[in-house]
């Protein structure tokens, strides 16, 4: 799973949680922390989608990923051994150390798996290997087969051809 996966919706999240306590008590501390804290995160996913829709691993991104979700966690987590309140302290708390081990792991790993493009032959000998197109999804080099919504038909574009065909039917000799 990539980290912009869960790091958009988990800052977003986090902006919510910070205007609803602002609205709910007047807390400008939730707005500030909270909203602040997840418009960081949400940047980051951000950026971390960009670079890797660019073929690339944003490292900076992972970084303040990994430092926003351990600040929340010890904080919130000091706030929930003070008050032993579930809501929000303990939920912000686990959920933000269930985040940074996410984040520690996609460091550890290198980042974001980045697919490496497979060459033309190799992906049609794959389609013609598995006629049915069960669940297969390869990115090639000069075209792309994708399973296109729940009818199961497979559309394959060959630059600007487009033609489409039954699960079961067989891939073209080109």
């Amino acid at each position: 799973m990539h980290d912009f996966c869960l790091t958009i919706p988990y800052g977003l999240v986090l902006i919510g949680g910070g205007v609803f306590g602002y609205f709910r008590k007047g807390s400008t501390a939730s707005l500030a922390g909270g909203a602040g804290i997840g418009l960081l995160l949400t940047l980051a996913g951000y950026i971390s989608l960009k670079a890797f829709e660019g073929k690339k691993n944003s490292y900076p991104a992972f970084i303040l990923e990994t430092v926003c979700a351990a600040l929340l966690t010890w904080v919130m987590g000091q706030r929930y051994m003070q008050t032993s309140k579930i809501m929000p302290a303990g939920v912000v708390a686990g959920i933000s150390a269930v985040m940074t081990g996410f984040y520690l792991y996609k460091i550890a790993t290198g980042g974001n798996h980045i697919p490496a493009k497979t060459k033309r032959g190799e992906c049609l000998q794959r389609m013609r290997n598995n006629p049915t197109f069960s669940s297969m999804k390869y990115n090639c080099l000069f075209w792309k087969q994708e399973l296109v919504g729940w009818t199961g038909k497979v559309l394959l574009k060959w630059g600007i051809q487009m033609k489409t065909y039954k699960p079961s039917s067989r891939v073209p000799q080109l």
